[in-house]
This record gives C-alpha cells, structure tokens and sequence, in this order.
C-alpha cells in the first residue's frame, strides 16, 4: 500500500519563507499526487467509479459497432429450404432493411436515431415469424403475425433466424443491442442444453444469456428453461394453471384490431344463415364436440336457418352433418377473404367444440357477427359459475349477449334461443366488438412490457430461488 501522508508530510512540514509563486507551484505539486496516488490505490484495490480511471495511454472504451454494411449483409444471409424458395426472399429482404437501418443508426457520430428503439435488437427464430410471409393463416401464425407487426410499428429492430445455429450467429453480431430472443419452445431447450449456444460464464461474451430466450408457445403450460414468466402464450392462462405450475406463463397476446379493414355488412342485409366452425371434418367426430346431428337438424328446420361451413376434409371422416352445407368441398379450407366474407354475412358464429384459442371468434365479433360458445363442462351444482366453466373459447366466456352466448352443450332449447337473439340483434354503436385486450394500444404495451422488462433482475431472483430449493437446472445470469 502507497502511504501517502507521510509523503503529504514532508512536502508541507520544512517551516521556510517562499514566495507566493513558489507556494502555488508546491501546492499544485501536493495536489497532482495526492489524487494520483490515490486514484492507483484505488485501482489497486479494485474499486469502481462512475467514471473510470485510464492511464493517460489508454483511450475510455468505444461504443460498439457495427461491421462494414456489405460484410454484415453477407454474414447474415439466410440459406432456407428450397421448398420456401417462393417467399424465402421476403423474409431476407426485411432482414436487409432491418440491419441497414440499425448499421446507419449505429454508425451516427453522436449515435442517435430517428427512434432509439431501432438500437434494440429483436432476434425472431421461431419458425411461425417465418411462416408469416407465406400467408399461412393458421392460429399460431396469426398470433405471431400480430407480435411481428406490433414489434415494428414500435420501431424496433426484428432480425429473423431459421434456426438455433443462425440465431446464435445473429447474436454474437448483435449482442450489445440484443434485448430478447423468441425461439419455439423445443429450440429454447436445446440452445439451453449447449455448449456451443448458451452463456456458460461471467466471462463468455458469446453465448446467447438464458434470460434472454424466450420461447413462443401456443397453449398455456410453461415451456422454457426457466419456466412461465420466459414462455410467451397468445391467451390468458385457465383457472387451473396455477395448480399445475404455481405461476402463469407471459400473457403476450394479438390484436385483430385491423379487421376494420373488411367492410361491415349492416345486421339487417345479413343472409339467413350461421357458420359451423371446424377447421377439420374429424372435429365433428370428437369428444368435444357439443351438438349433434339431431339438434342441427331441428335448429335448421324450426328456425328456417341454413348452417354453412368449409372444414378440411380428414380421411377416416368423410362425413358432415346433414344440416350443413360445405362451402368448399374440392379443398376445403376458404381462402381468408373467403372465409371473412362468409364471416360478415352470417348471423352467428358457432363454436362446435373444437378447435380451442381460435383467433376466427374475435374476427366474427370484429365483423358484427356474434359467437355461440359451447360450454363443455360445468360444475353440475352450480352451472352458472364461469370459473368453472370449460368453454371452447375460454377468454370469451366472461362475454355476454349480444356478443357471446354461452350454451350448455346438447341444450337444444338453448341453442335455439341463442340463435334466435343473434339472428335478431345487432350490435350497439358502429356495429364491431373488439375486446379491450385485442386493441392494439393494449397489444403495443404488452410488447413494450416483452422487450424493455428488466429479465436480468427476473433471472437473478429465480437463479436464488433454484439454489436455495434445488429444483430446477442452474444457469448463468
């Protein structure tokens, strides 16, 4: 240790006259070194400041940066199957767009944007980002379509990989501005697993930190390393999830608020008619399945009410109720504006039991059309207590009349009922109902809540909690 009053000491002790220069110039003298030698010592120590002491030969650390455009561009090629050949390119091109807009912020003197969350980086693996620009108009790539959206009407930066390898070679590039990493949940596992993809150190600055992966998992239970809160689900989580796994997962969400798109059909020039949801010929054949041949039959005949539907035809289920009319037997499935069409000019929308989380329900609410929603199961003691409810659109059975009508299933009379206050009453004010949570604003504050969450803070809180339980795998934070 530098002893430094003994050295003060023997400057300031000699009690000789000087001249007023002179006393400056030793005063000055004792200063410089007191807060030198002090400034060592301290660096000796291993102290911090808030601002860092550097020898007079060693210039402060640079911002990051980027490498030169065309060599960034070139490392970030993406070589997909060429089964996707037709929209492969899609996906590259917004790639490009993305990282020349991050390269020319970044490279900015001053190092300001336009619109700061352009410096956080958002690295998209999941397959159904992907899928996104095929226009498959599947639930899973709906939800995803909407997150995708949301994340660049925000102005933030999404970079897209085709798998873990690519992913991990996004992030080694963009590291310093990376905020989160949304893979599917089997590829969160498997980067969690490796060596090669997942940060095994305080002093590993290229493996991929795990609070940072996130994984998007359609349906409620946890599906990360790190459990719930780092698993991304489109619905709220049931009643029962926090029996099974304590907490709910990340309740992300989707809007559909841009089906204002679609022009709406006034109430009173809709066709006297109801649409049968079912994506598959099978789903009339499950257990799920809430009505039956018989009450479709006496529906149609006592309400002078055509059923019409396009599901998918199975093979092993070639049969269709009687009472329905397939609007597509050739393929099957409608083209989107097809199906929004129908949509529109039904009076009702009915839920058969499956298939569940449907994004179909919010378009038909969106279009004026309201949803019949079977209730699978109730507590038989108490049939009207929702929360005990097993509905096929669980986030809808807290709605009521006249945008949702919660049937028992096999409730002839009930069904009926429904139909007919459908069928008779339009929707108040501009004719559209979209829940609270389906709007946008509410999507773009969930997003915000996604990328800009302090997960690091999360992820020390759990990593203390696993080490003073023992459950769970250990990670670095």
């Amino acid at each position: 240790m530098v002893q430094i009053q003994p050295l003060l000491g023997a400057v300031i002790s000699k009690p000789v006259r000087h001249s007023p220069l002179r006393i400056a110039i030793i005063g000055l003298f004792s200063f410089l070194t007191f807060f030198g030698l002090l400034s060592l010592h301290l660096v000796r120590q291993g102290n911090s400041f808030l601002i860092p002491f550097y020898p007079t030969n060693t210039p402060p650390p640079l911002a990051p940066k980027l490498p030169p455009l065309k060599e960034l561009l070139l490392q970030t090629r993406l070589h997909m199957h060429p089964n996707l050949v037709k929209w492969s390119h899609l996906v590259q091109e917004h790639n490009d767009l993305a990282m020349e807009r991050l390269w020319s912020c970044t490279q900015k003197e001053n190092s300001t944007c336009e619109n700061e969350r352009i410096k956080s980086v958002v690295l998209l693996g999941a397959e159904e980002f992907r899928l996104g620009f095929s226009g498959w108009t599947g639930g899973e790539t709906i939800w995803s379509n909407s997150v995708f959206k949301t994340m660049n009407d925000l102005g933030y930066t999404t970079i897209i990989s085709t798998d873990n390898n690519v992913t991990h070679s996004h992030y080694k590039l963009f590291a310093p501005w990376t905020k989160v990493i949304i893979v599917s949940g089997a590829n969160a596992f498997k980067c969690f697993s490796s060596v090669d993809c997942i940060k095994q150190s305080s002093t590993d600055e290229e493996g991929i930190p795990a609070w940072k992966l996130m994984s998007l998992h359609f349906w409620p239970l946890a599906k990360n390393p790190l459990g719930p809160k780092w698993t991304l689900s489109p619905e709220p989580a049931p009643e029962n999830i926090y029996r099974e796994q304590g907490e709910p997962n990340f309740d992300l969400g989707y809007s559909r608020e841009d089906c204002r798109s679609v022009p709406l059909i006034p109430h009173s020039a809709r066709v006297n008619q109801a649409f049968l949801y079912a994506k598959r010929s099978s789903f009339f054949f499950n257990t799920n399945y809430a009505w039956s041949d018989a009450i479709l039959n006496t529906t149609s005949h006592d309400l002078k009410l055509s059923f019409v539907g396009a599901p998918a035809m199975i093979p092993g289920f070639p049969s269709l109720p009687p009472a329905m009319h397939h609007l597509n037997p050739t393929t099957g499935l409608l083209p989107e504006d097809e199906f929004f069409a129908e949509l529109g000019k039904s009076v009702a929308l009915v839920g058969i039991g499956d298939p569940p989380l449907s994004p179909s329900p919010y378009d038909a609410l969106c279009f004026g059309t309201p949803f019949i929603n079977p209730i699978l199961r109730a507590d038989p003691n108490r049939p009207d207590d929702r929360s005990q409810w097993k509905s096929q659109q669980r986030t809808l059975k807290h709605f009521d009349p006249p945008y949702v009508y919660n049937v028992h299933r096999g409730d002839l009379e009930g069904f009926k009922k429904a139909l007919i206050l459908a069928r008779d009453t339009p929707f108040p004010g501009d004719g559209r109902f979209i829940p609270p949570r389906m709007r946008e604003s509410e999507m773009r504050l969930r997003v915000i809540s996604l990328v800009e969450g302090d997960w690091k803070e999360k992820a020390q809180e759990l990593l203390v909690q696993r080490m003073s339980t023992g459950d769970g795998e250990m990670f670095v934070v």
